[in-house]
């Protein structure tokens, strides 16, 4: 018998389901309310810090800019010399402590002569184009000086004999791990002929505009006559994969190796002069500075400094980095850079090897490097960028996003350059606006050098 009395109706197991889904039903919709009321409050702050951004955008758009240019004054607005992508826009982007004179100028050490028709030319003013056209040739000269000085792309356009890209090379050898070199006509992009070498090919380097030289997995260094696709002389000495070569003379190459050794070669009689033995790992890359001394960089970290005319060691840059070393290039007759399995590049004094200044920027091995100009560097990565540097502001002005970690670069032009890597494609890159060709399966394995004649 039930003990309920006859006002206590027992509560159903629906009912108690019923109360339980009610309540559940309650609390995901204060769930909904507070997450909204906290996007809300988000959306609320982002607006607050979007119009601080802005009006100080405004404020920097409205201020007064003092320039010295060589001597003269110029006054302008920060719009104005900030409106596209110039020497100005990084000058004034906040990571330079830029001082004032005096006066409340900042000084600019160039030719004041046509800086007026530039700034008139950022202004916005058409009647710009009417008078450089009516410029002399001389003078026209002169300004297309300061107009690549300025990093002005807008009035290149104004000045087309002057920066029209004319490729300055008619064929294009690549080295890839199939084993194979490949011969291109730029023009175009077209596959000529093909010669061969057994396992990876590593590098290529140009002798003379006859004579190359390739090496690789081989352990041999193999030279080539390019008009005929015929090999040469076979270098024996190396007893690992050989990574680089550099070009000594039109009779003599260097070598790096696996092996921990640079070679010294005579391309006459294919004998080894030097071997230079004092890296305590891999030598992955080389780079002559003069015609007497040779830069290595080594994977123990080190630089070091060697005359290859008689074998003598001349200097150790110790630690150099932190990691190891893949890439050294000579940037100028007084500046070689070298860059680390981090992306870390430094630039170094030829005259006393000290470090001058580092370049930030790459996450990841830095493979190669090139110039465009005496003031603009390439480099390319394992973090599938290509950066663009302007080594007067020491500040990458571009950086182009691949699919690829880019091996090898090679110049065209003071505008254009090839790019290729592991994923066996060619790119052909204009630093300006425009197009890229690109020729796909250029190869079956991944393209690690090339060189143009």
């Amino acid at each position: 018998m039930n003990n309920h009395s006859m006002g206590d109706e027992p509560t159903s197991p629906t009912s108690i389901s019923g109360e339980k889904d009610e309540k559940h039903r309650l609390q995901k919709i204060e769930k909904k309310l507070a997450l909204r009321e906290k996007m809300l409050e988000d959306k609320e702050r982002m607006i607050l810090n979007w119009e601080k951004k802005i009006n100080g955008i405004v404020e920097k758009s409205k201020q007064e800019v003092k320039l010295n240019v060589g001597g003269k004054s110029f006054v302008t607005s920060m719009d104005t010399l900030c409106k596209e992508q110039t020497f100005f826009s990084v000058l004034f982007s906040g990571q330079f402590n830029i001082e004032k004179n005096e006066v409340g100028e900042y000084f600019i050490d160039r030719n004041p002569k046509h800086f007026e028709v530039i700034l008139d030319h950022m202004r916005g003013y058409e009647r710009v184009d009417a008078r450089i056209a009516l410029m002399p040739n001389e003078e026209r000269a002169e300004l297309a000086e300061e107009v690549d000085f300025y990093q002005i792309d807008s009035m290149r356009q104004l000045l087309p004999e002057f920066f029209e890209i004319k490729l300055e090379y008619t064929y294009l050898l690549t080295a890839s791990m199939d084993s194979k070199i490949k011969v291109w006509e730029l023009e175009g992009m077209t596959p000529l002929r093909e010669m061969e070498q057994k396992n990876y090919l590593r590098c290529i380097a140009k002798v003379t505009d006859n004579i190359f030289a390739a090496a690789g997995d081989e352990q041999i260094i193999q030279t080539w006559d390019f008009e005929k696709s015929t090999p040469l002389k076979t270098l024996i000495g190396h007893t690992a994969t050989i990574y680089n070569l550099a070009v000594l003379s039109t009779e003599r190459i260097a070598s790096c190796s696996r092996d921990n050794t640079v070679k010294i070669w005579s391309i006459t009689t294919g004998q080894c002069q030097y071997t230079l033995s004092s890296h305590t790992n891999v030598v992955f890359n080389i780079c002559t500075l003069d015609t007497k001394r040779l830069a290595i960089a080594s994977l123990d970290k080190t630089i070091k400094i060697w005359d290859y005319n008689d074998g003598k060691l001349l200097h150790t840059i110790e630690k150099a980095h932190s990691k190891a070393l893949f890439c050294i290039f000579k940037v100028s007759n007084r500046q070689f850079a070298s860059a680390d399995s981090d992306g870390k590049i430094r630039v170094w004094s030829s005259d006393t090897y000290k470090l001058e200044y580092k370049l930030k920027g790459h996450t990841s091995k830095v493979w190669c490097m090139t110039l465009l100009r005496p003031n603009i560097l390439v480099t390319g990565s394992a973090d599938k960028t290509i950066r663009i540097w302007n080594l007067e502001t020491r500040q990458c002005i571009q950086t182009i996003h691949e699919s690829l970690s880019i091996f090898c670069l090679v110049r065209l032009s003071n505008d254009q350059f090839i790019a290729a890597g592991s994923k066996k494609s060619l790119k052909c890159w204009n630093i300006k606006p425009g197009n890229c060709p690109v020729v796909k399966n250029a190869h079956a394995n991944s393209i690690c050098q090339m060189i143009v004649i």
